[in-house]
């Protein structure tokens, strides 16, 4: 299951927890989240996270800016930023099946 953000994240481990779902294990389930917000790595289970780097995302938005009062009124543009894997507890990879 992949979530969004912290929101939805510990609104899942919740209900999982209310339903007796929480004792499931990985190879059961996995959680991934976007974003690694502060409380992934104090849940139970900590959750696993696709982070972005914050500090180059808060770059390239001020470059477009600057770039769009100076005048570039151009097309617009695909940018991808650079994203990492943080894995924990609710993502684990399930074994193999052969």
């Amino acid at each position: 299951m992949r979530l969004t953000t912290d929101t939805p994240v510990t609104a899942t481990l919740r209900a999982l927890s209310a339903h007796d779902l929480g004792t499931m294990s990985s190879s059961e389930i996995a959680i991934v989240g976007f974003d690694d917000f502060e409380l992934a790595d104090l849940l139970t289970p900590s959750v696993t996270v696709i982070a972005q780097d914050p500090v180059g995302l808060g770059r390239m938005a001020a470059e477009l800016l600057f770039r769009r009062l100076a005048g570039d009124n151009g097309l617009a543009e695909r940018i991808r930023l650079p994203t990492h894997l943080i894995p924990r507890g609710s993502g684990k990879l399930p074994p193999r099946r052969n």
